[in-house]
């Protein structure tokens, strides 16, 4: 049963290190409840940017060399790496498409595809849609900070297993967690997602 099942994932907390192999199935990842499984996972896309501008946030790192404006841009940085890979990074389509595939295939290497995928890293709700799109979920929600480099977070889920109920964010002094109320569609039980 999922009764009371409350999962706090922040990324930022502590870094595990595996030191046998992981099994091949999902048995690393699944925990049994009454016969009802939902395998849950989250990862951090460092930097999941599509390659289109978008008004208002500083995001020329991430896009194609050629843009217009962006070595402008990357020249206001003040000298550093970030000055660095702002003039030098090329994000092209390709590079973006490859990106995809590879997160995509981290998903697919432990087993069945999880039903609900927590993101950090994310820039918008095109770029999630994509990842949504080739990873074969058709729910997903991506959040609006406001940040000035336009990272935020979103999830995508499996709605033949869960049922959004409610999403609100959690009040901070730095960036607000996400909370997401959902039900199991199976047992009807509710539980939270914080991202």
């Amino acid at each position: 049963m999922l009764k009371g099942l409350l999962l706090l994932l922040f990324t930022a907390t502590a870094h595990a290190v595996v030191t046998d192999p992981l099994p091949p199935d999902d048995a690393f990842f699944v925990q049994k409840t009454s016969g009802h499984q939902l395998k849950i996972m989250t990862y951090n896309a460092y930097n999941l940017f599509d390659t289109v501008h978008d008004d208002g946030a500083f995001d020329y790192t991430f896009l194609p060399k050629e843009f217009p404006g962006k070595a402008e841009e990357g020249a206001t940085i003040e000298d550093g790496p970030y000055k660095d890979q702002c003039v030098n990074i090329d994000w092209t389509p390709e590079k973006l498409d490859k990106t995809i595939g590879q997160i995509v295939h981290v998903f697919k290497t432990h087993g069945s595809m999880p039903d609900i995928v927590a993101l950090e890293e994310v820039e918008n709700e095109n770029v999630v849609g994509m990842l949504a799109k080739a990873a074969g979920y058709n729910k997903f929600l991506v959040t609006d900070y406001g940040n000035h480099r336009g990272v935020d977070v979103g999830i995508m889920y499996n709605d033949k297993k869960v049922e959004l109920l409610e999403q609100f964010y959690v009040k901070t002094p730095g960036r607000d967690p996400y909370r997401l109320k959902f039900k199991h569609k199976a047992t009807k039980e509710i539980f939270y997602i914080y991202i």
